[in-house]
């Protein structure tokens, strides 16, 4: 990713967490018990839950959290038996991993870096790559899958969240205020590029995150392409009623792959 870019969505993030957002509200004892006993309820998207058996046996297994600060997905991969490390662009978010760390005691690693580089880590670390909804942050794809295909090992799983590219293909202020759905960006969806100048204008002042919609072609096709298979897929809706994108298509997808 461009520094740009990095150094926008890392003070976005950092303000977020400041906000106390969903995605950056520590987990609960009871979540952390329940995974101790085997049960760790990981959540990629808004509402499902990953099955457990794409996690598969955790104990003493190699997990990478993949821009997974926040102190959620991190803290009950360690509860259940992983040895886990977090990787995250935003210090704030990976503050909230150490608390839950100290909180639950818990071993957990973290690391402040972008998706795009995990230089830090050998080939063929991990067992497991975990990866919430996040993508949808990094300009490119192909960056990110070439260093988790080089550090997963043979036989590695990788769970990823991401936004249905169709979700950036409207007019979002239409769609959600006035239930009208105007297709007004082509795909790939990019805010640095899609947005005009005022509209690029009025979205860096609210200081959210910069958002990229990539096509399935990179958010699957390029894993193909890097020898991974394809082992399970599930779609998700927000769980917010004034969404008016849900009543026509969910805009999550969960995938699972294996490296070969």
């Amino acid at each position: 990713m461009s520094d740009k870019v990095v150094d926008h969505n890392k003070k976005a993030w950092d303000l977020n967490v400041e906000m106390g957002i969903r995605w950056s509200t520590i987990v609960s004892e009871e979540e952390i018990k329940k995974a101790r006993a085997g049960n760790p309820r990981i959540i990629m998207t808004p509402t499902k839950a990953v099955p457990l058996e794409w996690l598969g046996e955790l104990g003493g297994k190699k997990v990478l959290g993949l821009a997974s600060g926040g102190g959620q997905q991190g803290p009950l991969l360690a509860a259940a038996g992983a040895i886990v490390s977090i990787a995250d662009l935003s210090p704030k978010q990976l503050e909230q991993d150490k608390k839950a760390a100290k909180q639950y005691d818990l071993n957990i690693k973290t690391v402040e870096t972008s998706a795009c580089d995990l230089s830090m880590f050998t080939d063929s670390s991990f067992d497991l790559i975990i990866n919430p909804v996040s993508n949808c942050f990094f300009e490119k794809l192909e960056p990110v899958w070439d260093e988790c295909a080089r550090v997963l090992r043979p036989g590695g799983r990788l769970i990823y969240g991401f936004n249905n590219p169709v979700s950036y293909l409207f007019d979002y202020d239409l769609a959600n205020f006035k239930d009208q759905f105007h297709l007004k960006y082509s795909q790939p969806y990019s805010d640095l590029k899609s947005l005009s100048d005022e509209e690029k204008k009025k979205f860096l002042a609210t200081e959210n995150p910069l958002e990229f919609g990539h096509s399935l072609d990179s958010q699957i096709g390029e894993l193909l392409k890097r020898g991974f298979l394809m082992a399970g897929l599930y779609e998700d809706y927000w769980d917010l009623e004034d969404e008016a994108l849900n009543k026509y298509f969910p805009q999550f997808i969960t995938a699972y792959m294996i490296k070969q």
